[in-house]
Order: C-alpha cells, then structure tokens, then sequence
C-alpha cells in the first residue's frame, strides 16, 4: 500500500500529461498536429515503471478516458451524458486490455517495446472500427493531416500505418531518454530496433516526398465544374419540435439552400455541371420509396419547389436527405444521398450503411442511460447496404454521408472498381455545431483521398467545405462560412488501384500475422522441450 500511495499516483500524473498532449495535437483549436510524436511519451514511461497489471489496466483507463472526454467534448452540445458514457465506454472496452498488454510486454520483453508497444496500440485503434459500438473517431493519425509529406504512407499500407509511424517516434524517444537520463547500457536488440525505428521514419519521409513531387504529366481529360454549397443553417433535429414545427423549419431550411444556390449560379461566370449540398438538407416528406416503382417525389410543397428550381436552372442537383419507405407495416427512413438530373427527375439514390452509434442509434442495453433513446429506435432506420456509384455523363462519384468517412475499409470496398473520380463526403456537422469536430471529420477526408488516390470534396451544411487532392493537400477550404464554391475536377486516367485499395489495411494484417507465428514458434519450443 505504501508503494503504491507513494509511486503510483505520481507515475499516474506523470502519464495523464499524455491525455492533454493528446487532445492539443488533434485536428481542432490547437493543430499542433507535430505534438502527437511526444504526445504517448509520459504514458509509456508510467507503463514501464509498472509491474502490476491491475495498475497498467487503472492507468491507461484513467489517461484515455480523460483523453476521449477532451477530444469528443462536441458531445456535450448534444447531450452530456452521452459526452460522458462515450468516453467511458470506449475507455473500458478498448484501453483496458491496452494497458494491460503494455505492462505484459513490458515485464516479458521489455527489450522489444519499441515494436510491441506501437503493435499493440494500433491493433486498438483497428479494432474500433468493427461491431456494434465501431466509431473510429479519435485515431492519432489524424493529428498529421496537415502533413502530406509524413502521411503518404496511407497509401500502401493505410491510415494505421501513420498511427505506427506516430507511435514507434514516441517510443523511441522515451527509450532514448531513459538513457539519457539514467544512463543504463541499451541491449544490442534496443539498439538494432532503434535504427529500424529511425530507418522507418526516413524512409517514410523520402515516400512522401517523392510522391508528392514526382512529375505528372498533363493529360486532357474530361472534367466537371462542381458546385458546393454550405448554407451554414443548424440541425435542430431532436429537439422536440412537432409535426408543424418541423414542417416549418424544413421549408426555411429548403429555402435557405435554393436561395444560396441561386445567387450563387448568377454570380458564377463558368458552366456548373453539378450542384451538391450536404447531408439532410431535405428533412421532410420529399422522397417516398415505391416498392415496385423506386424513388420518387412526395406530392408536397417542397417537392415541387425543389422540382421546380431544378428545372429552371438545368443543372442535376446531388443532396443529402430522408428516403421514406413502408417496410412490414411500418415506416422507416434512410438517410440517403439523392441525384436529381437537370430536368427534376430522381436517378440514383444511396442508402447509408454506417449509422453512428449514439448518434444515430444506441443499443438497448444503454438506453437506460440516455433521456431520449427511446426516440433513437434502430429499427425505424433501415441500414441499407447499397454501393452505389453515381454516374454524371460519365463522371462517376461515390457519397459516403457524415462520418462513413471513418471507416477506410467501407470506403475501400465503395471505390472497389478503381474508377471513381470523385468522393464527395456529405455531412452535417450542424449537429455538433463545433469547429473541433469539423476539423477531425475534415481530417478523415485527408486520408481518405491518399488511400484510394482520389479527389475528396467535403460539403457539410454548417461543418467545413472543401477540397482535397489525392494526396492528402487541402486546397480550398470554406471553414464554415456560408458560401459556396467552385471546384473543378478531373476525371481519372483509367482505373487507379493503390496498394491499400488492393490488399487494405496491410500494417494490421503485417502485425497479426507476425504474432501469430511468434506464437507458433513459442508453442513449438514449448513442445521440443517438454517432449
């Protein structure tokens, strides 16, 4: 007892240095994305001081607990208590077994932490990204979308890959620093990784710069002049508005989208081939799902407005809003993406696939917990598993809507066929109505483009518009001001496969596979020596 009132409450505050360098290095307020490479320093210095598990369990619970209520404080806007179980959820499910791996290693192979410890720290990171509680929000890659030269990496072994690089710098220097300040010979086997450790971000760093300035040459191709609006009107979805009401707010919403659109098309001197505006911006009764006839208008007030503005301009329309369908006697809605062609006529829809837990639904055993899940029946949401890929006279786009974006292996499997020339992520970030979640669902986009070597256009009602090359290089960015703009993109040159679009997330399949022979090797030996 005396050890640990003595020792562990200062290794404990030493390691919670972590969660505040961690939330400064996020996409945000802050950017100083260049932090996260001493950010898990103080962490893993306490882990190592540790030799007990339940302490390495109690640390890194406490260290990103505090962490995830820092960099998921958008949550508050919504509901605290959601801000909060969030938070503590992923915390106990997810770092628990992290702290309680580090100290294992630590103990058994302590020579080798500088391999297991970021090993393990991404096999957290995949993991949040899979089941009913998957939100790969908080991955500390995204501190570096501001980097392209540090993050082409994505591109062969994907966005996990730049969270390894991020983690075997902070091990390092902490390994380093131990020497420095103790002065304890390094094992040969420390040294050895310690090159690799400094021969892997050198070599990542001559990627990203040979990537970005490898000569492309010019070639004519086809191209589309897209327009993208941010209207920057708030969601007040949820807040108990009724039948009225809502029909009230739809309208002013609808009419707010049309007019900005509008004065925007007058003042535009070059064609507009495509109109996009953002997730949701049709709230009501517009679009009704047929059983045998597909998508259609519902005969409402919005609907022949929206038909009727569609026309007269001549120019197809890509929007985010809620298909309505009656499915076993009940009626459920999707949140969809719709293509209206330039004469008002629906021809493509896609269904989300992705819904965002506590955002969308939550599960029944937490509901207890939340004042208004009862309002959030997965069931009245349909998850669709549609993939569908837009064609605009041969342009093809893909939209994945809100934070679908996350998920890069959805994503992968969307830009299956190598062709897509555009991800256009549609999103209502109004939600939140905060800049530090705009910023890291910004920063998603960043990796998404470096993937799959495609241009990323972002259009949000209230977040941030913009443009991102595909290599990562934001180069117009509305920063949630109402306006629009103006981007013109290039179709590809045939189809375009990048190692990640091939094969995934290779870092993660590299680190499992090599434990799994480790293990094989280590139950061999057991075996020989005990036969």
């Amino acid at each position: 007892m005396k050890y640990f009132q003595d020792f562990f409450w200062f290794k404990m505050g030493i390691a919670i240095l972590t969660s505040f360098l961690y939330f400064f290095s996020f996409p945000g307020n802050f950017n100083a994305g260049l932090l996260s490479f001493i950010a898990l320093i103080p962490f893993f210095w306490s882990i190592t001081k540790i030799k007990k598990y339940w302490q390495g369990a109690l640390l890194s619970f406490v260290v990103f607990f505090l962490a995830f209520l820092l960099i998921t404080n958008c949550f508050i806007k919504i509901n605290i208590i959601i801000w909060i179980v969030v938070s503590l959820i992923y915390s106990l499910i997810y770092y628990i077994p992290l702290g309680l791996a580090l100290v294992y290693f630590n103990r058994k192979y302590q020579a080798y932490n500088i391999i297991n410890y970021p090993a393990v720290f991404i096999l957290i990171e995949w993991s949040r990204s899979f089941g009913i509680l998957a939100l790969p929000f908080g991955n500390i890659s995204s501190s570096l979308y501001r980097y392209p030269y540090l993050i082409q990496i994505a591109a062969f072994l994907g966005e996990y890959s730049v969270s390894f690089l991020i983690v075997i710098v902070n091990v390092s220097l902490m390994v380093v620093l131990k020497f420095l300040l103790t002065h304890k010979k390094l094992l040969k086997i420390e040294k050895i990784l310690l090159t690799l450790a400094i021969s892997i971000f050198i070599l990542n760093l001559f990627i990203g710069i040979f990537e970005i300035k490898k000569n492309h040459p010019e070639i004519e191709r086809k191209s589309i002049n897209v327009l993208v609006i941010n209207p920057k009107i708030k969601s007040d979805i949820g807040s108990g508005m009724n039948k009225k009401e809502l029909a009230d707010y739809s309208d002013a919403r609808l009419n707010s989208v049309i007019k900005l659109t509008n004065d925007a098309m007058n003042k535009i001197s070059s064609n507009v081939d495509l109109v996009i505006w953002g997730e949701a911006t049709i709230m009501n009764d517009v679009f009704w799902k047929y059983k045998n006839e597909g998508v259609n208008y519902y005969p409402s007030n919005n609907a022949i407005k929206l038909k009727q503005f569609i026309a007269r301009k001549g120019v197809p329309v890509l929007l985010g809003g809620y298909v309505f369908e009656l499915k076993h006697g009940k009626m459920i809605f999707l949140n969809s993406s719709v293509l209206i062609n330039s004469s008002g006529v629906i021809k493509q829809t896609y269904e989300k696939n992705k819904l965002i837990i506590f955002g969308e639904y939550i599960p029944s055993y937490l509901r207890f917990l939340i004042p208004y899940a009862k309002k959030m029946d997965l069931k009245s949401r349909l998850i669709s598993k549609s993939r569908t890929v837009f064609n605009i006279d041969g342009f093809k786009i893909v939209t994945p809507i809100c934070f679908e974006n996350g998920f890069n292996s959805y994503l992968r499997d969307l830009l299956r066929s190598g062709d897509v020339d555009l991800i256009a992520n549609i999103s209502d970030d109004s939600v939140f109505r905060s800049q530090f979640e705009a910023r890291q669902h910004f920063a998603a986009n960043v990796f998404r483009a470096i993937e799959n070597r495609t241009n990323v256009v972002e259009v949000s009602n209230f977040g941030i518009n913009g443009k991102i090359s595909k290599y990562g290089i934001i180069s117009k960015d509305t920063s949630s001001q109402e306006g629009y703009l103006l981007i013109n993109f290039k179709k590809k040159e045939g189809k375009i496969f990048t190692t990640f679009s091939k094969y995934g997330n290779l870092i993660v399949g590299i680190i499992i596979v090599s434990y799994v022979i480790v293990l094989l090797m280590m139950f061999i030996n057991f075996f020989i020596s005990n036969k």
